[in-house]
C-alpha cells in the first residue's frame, strides 16, 4: 500500500517538518517509484535535517543524491556528490565509472582515463563482462588521447578474452 504510505509520511512531515525518519521514509519511496524530483527534493531535506545521520548511512544518502542529479541531468551536482562518494568510499567502482562517464561528456579524456583506470583495479577479477566493458571503454579514451601504446594493449586485451567484439576491432585496426 505505497499510495497510503506515502500520504501518511507527507502527513507526518506537514505536522513535524524535518524529522528525518518521515523523510527518510519518503524520500526513499519516491525513488523507489521513480519520482525522480519529488525523491531529489526529498534527499535535500533530508540532508539538511538535523538528525540525518540517524535515518540513513551518510554513503547512502550521497550516493542517492548522484543518481538523481545524474538522472535529471545535472552533472555539476552528480560530479559533486560522486566526488564525495569516492571519498567516502574508495572502493565504490560505481562512482568512480560514473565521474568517468561525467568526464567524457566534458570532453576531458585524461580525466576519464584516470577513472577508467581505477575502475578497473576495483572490479572483482570475477566481473569479466564488467572488465572487457571498462578495458574497451578505456582503449577507447586512449584513442581519443592520441596514446595509441596504452589503447592497444586495452584493445588487444579485450580481444584476448572476447574475439568476437566488433567495436574494439575496428578500433584496434584504427590503432595499428
Amino acid at each position: 500500500e505505497v499510495q497510503t504510505a506515502m500520504s501518511e509520511l507527507e502527513e507526518a512531515i506537514q505536522r513535524v517538518p524535518h524529522h528525518a525518519g518521515a523523510l527518510a521514509l519518503l524520500a526513499d519511496l519516491t525513488y523507489r517509484t521513480q519520482d525522480w524530483t519529488r525523491a531529489r527534493q526529498l534527499y535535500a531535506e533530508l540532508e539538511a535535517a538535523h538528525e540525518a545521520a540517524v535515518a540513513i548511512a551518510r554513503e547512502t544518502l550521497v550516493h542517492r543524491r548522484a543518481v538523481l542529479a545524474e538522472a535529471q541531468g545535472d552533472s555539476a551536482d552528480a560530479e559533486a556528490f560522486y566526488r564525495e562518494l569516492a571519498i567516502l568510499n574508495p572502493r565504490h567502482a560505481e562512482a568512480r565509472r560514473a565521474l568517468a562517464e561525467i568526464a567524457l561528456h566534458r570532453g576531458d579524456f585524461g580525466a576519464a582515463a584516470v577513472r577508467l583506470e581505477e575502475v578497473l583495479r576495483l572490479l572483482p577479477a570475477g566481473a569479466t563482462e564488467h572488465l572487457l566493458e571498462a578495458r574497451q571503454r578505456l582503449g577507447a579514451v586512449y584513442v581519443q588521447l592520441g596514446d595509441w601504446g596504452s589503447a592497444r594493449y586495452y584493445l588487444e586485451l579485450v580481444l584476448t578474452q572476447d574475439p568476437s567484439r566488433q567495436a574494439a576491432l575496428e578500433l584496434l585496426v584504427e590503432v595499428y
